[in-house]
């Protein structure tokens, strides 16, 4: 007769509430961080959106600055670099790399180009 135990613990946990979703995402990440505290090596996060820019440019604007959309993205492509870097110990947190930019007010000061006479057409 041998008796038996379990070895993982398993839960679902839901967080709610009447905040914005970039709030909720930081709680998960904080209960995240005192589960692995507790001991508990591996969590999932799901559910939270990745938080998404929208870049509107008039079509006369990209004329009159001489300039395009695919120029606007690999700009922004460009400046926006945020590497996953791994994980701590199947922890499910998250390490990254690089220069993450996830504001409005970040992305519109991503330079597309720098004139002759020292100004800057950013795309905000």
């Amino acid at each position: 007769v041998r008796r038996g135990a379990w070895r993982d613990r398993v839960t679902d946990v839901v967080i709610t509430g009447p905040i914005a979703p970039q709030q909720l995402g930081l709680f998960a990440d904080e209960f995240v961080t005192r589960l692995f505290a507790e001991g508990v090596t591996r969590s999932t996060i799901r559910g939270v959106a990745a938080p998404q820019v929208l870049i509107e440019v008039s079509s006369a604007q990209l004329i009159a600055n001489d300039v395009t959309m695919s120029q606007i993205a690999s700009a922004i492509a460009a400046e926006v670099n945020a590497d996953p870097a791994g994980d701590v110990a199947g922890a499910n947190a998250r390490v990254r790399t690089g220069t993450q930019k996830r504001s409005v007010e970040e992305v519109s000061g991503v330079v597309l180009r720098s004139n002759a006479d020292g100004s800057t057409l950013t795309v905000g």
